[in-house]
C-alpha cells in the first residue's frame, strides 16, 4: 500500500466533493432565486453523488448529541473522510493490483 498513492486518491476524492457540493448548491440557489418548483436531474444527479461522498460522515453527524460538532470540526470532519476514502480506494487498488 502506497501513502502517497492514498494521499492522491483523497484529494482526488475532496476535489470531486467539493466541486459536486458548490455546483449543486448554485443549483439549487438559482432555483430558489427563481422559484422554481420543478428539480432539474442534473441537481438530483449532483444531490446524490455528494451524499454517496460524504457518506460515512452524514451517518456520524446524525448520531444524537453531536449536532455541536459538525460545527466546530466541520473542515477537518470533511478532509477526515476524505482520507477515508482515500486509503479504502488505495487498499482496493492494491488488492487488484496483485493479482
Amino acid at each position: 500500500m502506497s501513502k502517497k498513492r492514498a494521499l492522491i486518491f483523497a484529494a482526488i476524492h475532496f476535489a470531486i466533493l467539493a466541486v459536486a457540493f458548490l455546483m449543486a448548491f448554485s443549483s439549487t440557489m438559482s432555483r430558489f432565486d427563481a422559484g422554481s418548483a420543478s428539480v432539474p436531474l442534473m441537481e438530483t444527479v449532483l444531490d446524490g453523488v455528494v451524499t454517496v461522498l460524504t457518506a460515512p460522515l452524514l451517518l456520524l453527524a446524525r448520531i444524537p448529541g453531536t449536532e455541536g460538532l459538525a460545527d466546530i470540526l466541520q473542515w477537518p470532519l470533511i478532509v477526515a473522510n476524505s482520507l477515508g476514502w482515500g486509503f479504502a480506494a488505495e487498499t482496493l487498488f492494491s488488492l487488484f493490483r496483485q493479482r
